[in-house]
């Protein structure tokens, strides 16, 4: 099983001041993402759609923002920072959970400097990303 915490579902990355731009901005969500595996597995995330968009029509690039995992207490998962795509990209793998639920804290991150974000016209840019549990 594979849950998002209802506070990580609506992941939200501000910009607000040049700094922001000029040295990026990440937002942490704490147990953001559950797993209980009575098998190896694989986790895998995709974007639903090929760009971020605004209610505008304006995009934005999907790998303009980054997703880490971190393995939470005794979860002994390995993780594989991404830059967002719309292909499957593997984001974890990790060992039976033996029943129990483990935890990992997401990070989304904006890149340092990014001209797609310095260039990019000041609005609200959405997209959906579907996580997915595979057997290993």
């Amino acid at each position: 099983a594979i849950k998002v915490a209802s506070n990580a579902v609506n992941g939200l990355l501000e910009l607000k001041t040049k700094q922001d731009y000029l040295q990026g901005v990440s937002v942490k969500y704490s147990n953001g993402l559950m797993v209980s595996a009575n098998t190896n597995y694989q986790l895998k995330v995709t974007a639903l759609q090929p760009n971020f968009t605004s209610a505008t029509g304006s995009t934005l690039p999907l790998n303009t923002v980054n997703l880490s995992l971190i393995p939470v207490s005794a979860n002994q998962a390995s993780v594989f920072p991404v830059a967002l795509s719309a292909n499957a990209q593997k984001i974890a793998s990790g060992p039976s959970t033996q029943s129990t639920q483990v935890y990992f804290d997401m990070v989304y991150a904006t890149k340092v400097n990014d001209p797609n974000l310095i260039n990019a016209k000041p609005e609200q840019y959405t997209t959906t990303l579907q996580y997915e549990i595979v057997p290993q």
